[in-house]
């Protein structure tokens, strides 16, 4: 593939990236619930199918070296950016809500990554495990079916069959690192990869001014169409593993995500959507502890309603300048650590144990 064709890829996927993480944010903005609604409808199979996108087997040798290299790039972030928020919840629970703060018993919601069980430090991160092990079996049956595209293809119905069975029978088990849920999640990552590798040479391409038309046409059919979907189907949980009617959450998720796609394939050049999808990891980090501040300090906050999703909107617009410092002088808060040299490392792993031990010494002292 030419530099030139890596690089539009690059673009579009950093594109909707940053579609995908600004409604993130608005759908923990107490937003009203119709807009809640349609975000939670495709947001996070939206993130799966991105993993597929990226995902580029031909570069592992073997299963290890996949497991150690989504390892560092997944499960790292997961645990640095949970350490280095722990802090912050400190503050919040002894500080402004005067609560105990247990310590052991957030690690424990940390490692087990299911919030509906126990609590995840940082909330929102409960994907990135889910995502890992989402790559993990797309490489296995990358392997096992010898990368044939049509038992790919199958598997992934195979997948969503096997994950809404388990929806209809299971009697709320909360499994770590949302076990029940990755059939259904890796079928879209799976579809993702087949859609990168496969379908998208020349799908979803309008490069003239005669196609306008018809691409600002195809969007609208998508996106309307999906959201009708949304609608007839009900509310949905894909942490959760709840999909109401799965054909309804199957058409809804795509129409809408395709939707999108065939927008950014057709954006030209954007620095900003480049800068926001880039930093998805950064804001995804940042933004929960600080939708929890202004939740204490602004109750109408937890009001889902106009000036709520407004709030949401401004809040966004305040993480990006927070963006740029965090990725230019911080990137380890994330486990971005390609910046830095050994002795450095061995000073960021030295912080994450002073942390831990400062808060287990002021969990020690409360009354």
């Amino acid at each position: 593939m030419k530099r030139k064709e890596t690089k539009k890829i690059i673009d579009w996927i950093d594109f909707l990236k940053a579609i995908g993480i600004f409604l993130v944010v608005i759908g923990h903005s107490f937003c009203p619930l119709g807009i809640r609604k349609f975000i939670y409808a495709f947001h996070m199979p939206l993130f799966f199918l991105i993993g597929g996108l990226t995902f580029k087997p031909d570069k592992y040798n073997n299963l290890k070296e996949v497991v150690i290299d989504k390892a560092k790039k997944l499960l790292i972030p997961y645990l640095f950016i949970n350490i280095f928020t722990l802090p912050i919840v400190y503050v919040r629970y002894v500080h402004l809500y005067h609560q105990s703060f247990d310590l052991v018993y957030f690690l424990k919601g940390l490692i087990y990554a299911q919030p509906d069980y126990l609590p995840i430090v940082n909330g929102p991160t409960w994907f990135i495990p889910t995502l890992f092990l989402c790559e993990i079996v797309l490489y296995i049956a990358y392997k096992v079916f010898n990368r044939d595209k049509k038992s790919l293809f199958l598997f992934s119905l195979l997948l969503i069959s096997i994950g809404y069975s388990e929806s209809i029978t299971s009697n709320e088990i909360f499994m770590p690192w949302h076990l029940n849920s990755v059939p259904v999640a890796c079928s879209f990552t799976i579809i993702g990869y087949l859609f990168i590798n496969y379908w998208s040479k020349t799908l979803f391409e309008y490069s003239d001014n005669h196609k306008f038309k018809t691409l600002l046409i195809s969007i609208l059919f998508l996106i309307v169409g999906g959201i009708i979907a949304v609608f007839l189907n009900g509310n949905v949980s894909f942490g959760g593993n709840k999909y109401k009617s799965i054909i309804y959450t199957m058409l809804a998720c795509y129409l809408l995500i395709f939707g999108f796609v065939l927008l950014v394939k057709n954006i030209k050049k954007s620095k900003l959507l480049s800068f926001i999808g880039r930093n998805s990891i950064i804001i995804l980090a940042l933004h929960s502890p600080i939708i929890k501040f202004i939740s204490y300090y602004y109750p109408d906050f937890n009001v889902p309603s106009v000036k709520s999703l407004f709030i949401g909107c401004l809040l966004f617009i305040v993480l990006l300048p927070l963006t740029f410092i965090v990725e230019k002088y911080f990137p380890f808060v994330v486990g971005n650590l390609k910046k830095y040299n050994k002795t450095h490392k061995a000073i960021i792993g030295v912080s994450m144990v002073l942390i831990l031990v400062v808060l287990f010494i002021l969990q020690s002292r409360q009354v």
